[in-house]
């Protein structure tokens, strides 16, 4: 990331980072959230505007507690019962 002139190009108010990307996105000045009226998931900055975005208790979407559970199955045993099941 590069900062962004705050004075020539944002005007003097604040500084803040671009990703140096076209349509990239811009953060507060302490690499915070830009819109900190909404809820973000804590481990993937997942904002609350996702359709069907659910947080648990700890602020974590749906979609990474999914990914985490599928790091932890044995996919070898799951491809044996499978390959089981299509015989019988």
């Amino acid at each position: 990331m590069r900062n962004i002139d705050a004075k020539a190009e944002l005007g003097a108010e604040s500084e803040k980072t671009y990703d140096g990307k076209d349509g990239g996105i811009e953060m507060s000045e302490k690499g915070g959230p830009l819109f900190k009226n909404l809820r973000y998931c804590t481990r993937c900055c997942m904002p609350e505007t996702n359709e069907g975005i659910q947080f648990d208790e700890m602020g974590i979407c749906l979609a990474c507690r999914s990914s985490k559970q599928k790091m932890h199955i044995d996919w070898s045993k799951r491809k044996e019962r499978l390959l089981e099941i299509l015989a019988e």
